[in-house]
């Protein structure tokens, strides 16, 4: 499950109820996006990108959300976590943010979702000259929504030796599109 490695007692957690608050909220904000959503809209998207059970939280939530809500949610991962002032983890468990408070983690993805989402109101040109830019090299990016281009931009520029060393000298490879096509999730029994 998106390499969580979530034991069988952890899911049983997912019942029916779970996944269909999930797809109502899937429902909620489709068609919107991130930097039209107002304070309350983001609220409520923290809290749908916070569902989950043990070894399956916000990074991997928010992975399997952006693939059918590209304009509202941004892959939250430790490389975003880092670009807001919080550790790694901090948005799949308590954490201490740059500020030294401690914060549930829905609190900090509640924080991230909002400076995204000013990041994208106040960047509009800068990401529109950037993308025409970048999609001469990866022409599928014209495709990619403006949550997910930030995305991108955030986790490109974080410093990847900080982690490991696993891109350095690595000898950079042609472009290749991936084939995927969208499957639409809807209610149990809808």
């Amino acid at each position: 499950m998106l390499n969580g490695q979530p034991q069988a007692q952890d899911v049983v957690g997912f019942d029916r109820q779970v996944r269909d608050r999930i797809a109502q909220g899937v429902s909620t904000f489709r068609g919107r996006r991130l930097r039209e959503l107002d304070d309350l809209d983001v609220e409520a998207l923290a809290n749908l990108c916070a569902e989950g059970f043990k070894g399956f939280w916000a990074l991997k939530m928010t992975k399997v959300l952006a693939l059918y809500l590209s304009d509202t949610v941004p892959v939250l991962d430790g490389n975003v976590a880092r670009a807001m002032g919080f550790r790694r983890d901090a948005f799949r468990q308590r954490s201490r943010g740059g500020d030294g408070v401690m914060r549930a983690r829905e609190e900090n993805i509640a924080q991230a979702l909002i400076a995204l989402r000013a990041a994208l109101r106040e960047n509009e040109a800068t990401l529109k000259e950037m993308r025409e830019v970048i999609v001469r090299d990866v022409p599928d990016l014209a495709e990619a929504s403006e949550a997910r281009l930030l995305d991108i931009i955030l986790w490109t520029s974080q410093e990847d030796r900080v982690n490991s060393s696993r891109w350095v000298d690595v000898a950079p490879k042609p472009y290749a599109p991936a084939d995927f096509t969208p499957v639409q999730i809807a209610p149990i029994g809808a």
